[in-house]
């Protein structure tokens, strides 16, 4: 099997498989399993849409700073969130708790379709053979392009399940824009022969800060609009195994 797709798999839809499951595990049963893998394999669709965008404007986005700038931050930051917004508010979804809990979904086929393009572009350009820190960077960029793209799904979704679309479209744009800015950063300012010293800090930064936007996510957002009921009856399901020990 050829070394690009393997690395592409392993680094692209495995973890965000995993994230998707980190983040769901504690709200199992809360949602509509039939919606919740429509729109994984949606976001998927979308996710390799998205990638073809990236690549189509690839000399756009090594022109002028400016207008690079302008084009990944603001524009694709829109573009981006604006198909999981078009997905999330159809009327199946609209106003139901399930539109968070498949916006979670969304964003991971989104993210893992996205991820497993960049991962396999990367190898068969040659990228990732050339240094062990560039793989991990590769690895790094990937995981927090999984965790932002997550994140901004139950974020719209959200919007979607309480009526207020376009307040939590914002505020996933604006979730976005610092990785953005340090995805652009470096892509723009470095290349793979750029020293490890600068590479390092922004690929930790963006890891950790999409991971803290994902914590938020799932601590804050996505029990927001389950019905009392249900709140309970996960929180009585979690003790249970504590009265079992």
């Amino acid at each position: 099997m050829e070394y690009g797709f393997i690395l592409a798999t392993v680094f692209g839809a495995g973890p965000a498989l995993f994230t998707l499951y980190y983040v769901l595990r504690q709200y199992q049963g809360a949602w509509d399993d039939r919606k919740l893998f429509i729109c994984l394999a949606v976001g998927m669709i979308l996710g390799v849409v998205g990638f073809f965008f990236h690549a189509m404007l690839d000399a756009v986005i090594y022109g002028p700073l400016l207008t690079a700038f302008t084009i990944y931050v603001a524009g694709f930051a829109v573009l981006e969130n604006l198909m999981l917004f078009s997905v999330l508010n159809f009327k199946w979804l609209r106003g139901t708790p399930d539109a968070t809990f498949c916006g979670v979904s969304l964003g991971a086929g989104f993210a893992a379709s996205g991820s497993m393009a960049f991962v396999y572009r990367a190898s068969s350009l040659g990228i990732a053979n050339l240094d062990a820190f560039i793989l991990v960077s590769m690895i790094g960029i990937s995981f927090a392009t999984i965790f932002l793209r997550i994140a901004n799904g139950a974020m719209v979704g959200l919007g979607s399940a309480l009526g207020k679309p376009w307040t939590w479209f914002g505020k996933a744009i604006v979730a976005q824009v610092p990785y953005a800015t340090l995805f652009m950063s470096l892509l723009y300012f470095t290349d793979v022969y750029t020293p490890v010293w600068i590479w390092a800090p922004a690929t930790g930064a963006m890891v950790a800060y999409t991971y803290f936007v994902l914590l938020y996510v799932r601590k804050l957002v996505l029990p927001q609009n389950l019905p009392a009921e249900t709140r309970k009856r996960l929180r009585r399901e979690r003790r249970k195994p504590e009265k079992n020990r």
